[in-house]
């Protein structure tokens, strides 16, 4: 069924619901007007019948109704039939309004395009995958390369106390005391001066020798007389 409206002359639409419709100045009416229209506190009533309507005036000598521009008390309304109270005209219509054929395709469009699931933007979904391949991946690089240049600074590092401790066998072969403090655990740090480090090796300190304790002062022998 096809819902039944009125049509104002300046544009405004008024659906009729399926029940006994009243218009009138008066707010208690189902459409109240407003005063410029000159309509009395209950003007007219749209009466329902089976599926349409029937125009019923409310006091027709005090306040005439027009329909088609003939004056009424009551008359069945049919599509196309024009009403004036007052100042107010109006257009009854019972039939479906005309479709507009781009805003219906405009609106279809529309709705096809809700309904259709929305999914990412297929470059994000390149975005998101190289993150989460890559990403791991670099993170493994850079622990094997921070744990390769630790590696390879322990082993620069071992280097120099190798070369350190052959350098300092060598100065030993020639004073065996060199390397007895550091044997013994005597060598004290008073005794120990700096060695020219060699690149990329740890300072170390070599032992001087122990000096020799004083000898004791011998007392003068008294002379014979």
């Amino acid at each position: 069924m096809t819902p039944s409206r009125l049509i104002a002359s300046n544009g405004t639409i008024y659906k009729l619901p399926p029940r006994d419709i009243h218009f009138g100045a008066s707010r208690k009416n189902t459409f109240p007007t407003r005063k410029k229209f000159k309509l009395a506190e209950r003007h007219f009533t749209l009466i329902r019948v089976d599926d349409s309507f029937t125009l019923s005036a409310t006091d027709p000598e005090a306040h005439p109704l027009f329909l088609n521009g003939k004056p009424v008390k009551a008359a069945p309304l049919k599509d196309g039939d024009k009403i004036r109270a007052g100042k107010l005209e109006l257009v009854y219509r019972d039939t479906p309004p005309p479709v507009d054929a781009k805003a219906a395709a405009a609106r279809q469009h529309h709705e096809r395009r809700s309904r259709k699931p929305r999914h990412l933007p297929m470059p994000l979904y390149w975005g998101i995958a190289a993150v989460l391949i890559i990403g791991p991946v670099l993170a493994y690089a850079t622990i094997q390369v921070c744990e390769l240049t630790g590696l390879k600074k322990r082993r620069a590092d071992d280097t120099g106390l190798v070369a350190t401790f052959e350098r300092l066998k060598e100065q030993s072969s020639h004073n065996p005391r060199i390397l007895e403090p550091m044997l013994t655990g005597g060598a004290s740090a008073g005794s120990m001066k700096p060695v020219p480090r060699l690149p990329g090796s740890a300072p170390t300190a070599v032992p001087l020798p122990k000096p020799a304790p004083p000898e004791p002062m011998k007392e003068d022998e008294p002379e014979d007389e």
